[in-house]
């Protein structure tokens, strides 16, 4: 069965040998018209390290901006491959004008290097960042608590006969109150995890939780975790909701969080978040 744990596991292996087969299949094909210009013993030397180079690169980047990048940033998990690729984009550049020069004795500007080099490594960050992306979401999945068991019906008394004695009505045990709702939520967070919680990020069907020190991941609508939390915050956007002791101030039309982040406030939540925070 394949876990969170393991095919995140298996992904430092991915980016060592994805790469360098993608590399040797450049280089057999010879794009950019390497083929024309340079046999396949230079083509090899000159793809492999490039390939390599921009695939650590961008993955690199991606561990660094992740969890900033996609609780803080609407659409972040899209935007990731076209952010990382930016971010590397230069260093990539200078790397593949040197290898030209070293493998194949050619100079060619850094201008035109770079549109060719910008469009490689947003095609090598946009895998990456989907298998990424599912690791997380299988792991969070997998790590939500199974829903509790349906209670089971109660056995009918005996019907006694006439002959019996009378006896008393059983007496009910006391009623215990349900659990907060604050506590049915934070009973699908994994065992340990540190509060308060900040904020949450809907993320398709789960939730990206929150706190000043940890995130995780939960298999649970937004719906249902406003309800949950209800008078300990309150939605501010289709895919955010707020703590209200994370509230530090309102910037035009984002939240200021006490932890400097910025969470959008949708149209249709403004006049309920100015009422509350007013």
């Amino acid at each position: 069965m394949v876990t969170g744990s393991s095919l995140r596991a298996r992904l430092p292996w991915a980016s060592l040998l994805v790469p360098v087969a993608t590399g040797f299949a450049m280089a057999v094909l010879g794009p950019y018209g390497t083929f024309d210009a340079l046999d396949l013993t230079t083509r090899l030397a000159f793809w492999v390290p490039v390939l390599c180079s921009g695939a650590w690169m961008v993955q690199g980047a991606q561990q660094l901006l992740a969890p900033s990048i996609t609780t803080r940033v609407p659409l972040g998990w899209g935007l990731m491959p076209v952010l990382v690729s930016f971010l590397v984009w230069g260093p990539q550049t200078l790397f593949v004008q040197a290898m030209l020069a070293w493998v194949a004795g050619v100079t060619v500007s850094v201008w035109q290097l770079a549109p060719q080099v910008l469009f490689l490594l947003v095609i090598l960050a946009l895998p990456w960042s989907l298998a990424d992306r599912a690791a997380r979401r299988l792991a969070a999945s997998q790590a939500a608590p199974p829903p509790p068991p349906a209670p089971a019906w109660p056995s009918p008394l005996p019907t006694p006969s006439p002959e019996a004695a009378p006896v008393a009505p059983p007496i009910d045990p006391p009623a215990t109150p349900s659990a907060p709702s604050e506590e049915r939520f934070r009973a699908r967070l994994p065992p340990g995890f540190p509060g308060p919680i900040l904020c949450l990020s809907a993320e398709d069907h789960y939730l990206r939780v929150i706190t000043p020190s940890a995130e995780t991941l939960v298999l649970c609508r937004m719906v249902d975790a406003t309800r949950d939390l209800a008078g300990l915050g309150l939605r501010v956007h289709r895919s955010w909701w707020v703590a209200h002791s994370a509230i530090r101030a309102i910037d035009g039309d984002w939240l200021l969080l006490h932890d400097n982040r910025r969470i959008p406030i949708g149209r249709t939540f403004r006049a309920a978040v100015l009422q509350a925070i007013g």
